[in-house]
C-alpha cells in the first residue's frame, strides 16, 4: 500500500486521429483542470493542482491501439490534506472524476464530428 499517494487509473478508446484525442483531451478537462499547472508531453499532459482539498498529480497518457487511440488517466492523490487523512475515496469521488473526464472527452470528439459534417 502507498501511503503517500491514493492511485486511480481508468482508460478508455476512442475512434479518432491522435491529434483529435489530443486535443479533445485537453478541451474537455481544462475547466476541471482551471488553475493546475499543466505540462505537455508528446503522448499527452500532466496536471498538477488540488482536489478535495488534497493535492493531485493526473496523468493522461494517449497512445494507438486497435480500434482507435486509447486514453489513459493515472490520477495520485495525496493521502494526507489539512482536511485529514484519506484511507478510501468515500463515495467514489475521484474515480467519479475521471469518468466525467473521459465522458468529456468523448462529448468534445462527438461535437467535432457533428460541426464537421
Amino acid at each position: 500500500m502507498d501511503w503517500k499517494y491514493k492511485h486511480f487509473h481508468q482508460e478508455a478508446v476512442f475512434d479518432a486521429s491522435r491529434e483529435r484525442v489530443l486535443d479533445a483531451t485537453r478541451n474537455a478537462t481544462s475547466h476541471s483542470l482551471d488553475g493546475w499547472h499543466i505540462a505537455n508531453r508528446s503522448d499527452g499532459f500532466i496536471a498538477r493542482g488540488h482536489s478535495a482539498a488534497h493535492a493531485a498529480t493526473a496523468t493522461f497518457h494517449v497512445e494507438p491501439v486497435s480500434g482507435g487511440m486509447k486514453v489513459a488517466v493515472e490520477l495520485l492523490v495525496e493521502r494526507a490534506s489539512p482536511m485529514g487523512f484519506m484511507l478510501i475515496d468515500i463515495g467514489g469521488y475521484y474515480n467519479g472524476q475521471i469518468r466525467k473526464w473521459l465522458s468529456a472527452i468523448a462529448q468534445q470528439l462527438a461535437s467535432t464530428d457533428a460541426t464537421r459534417r
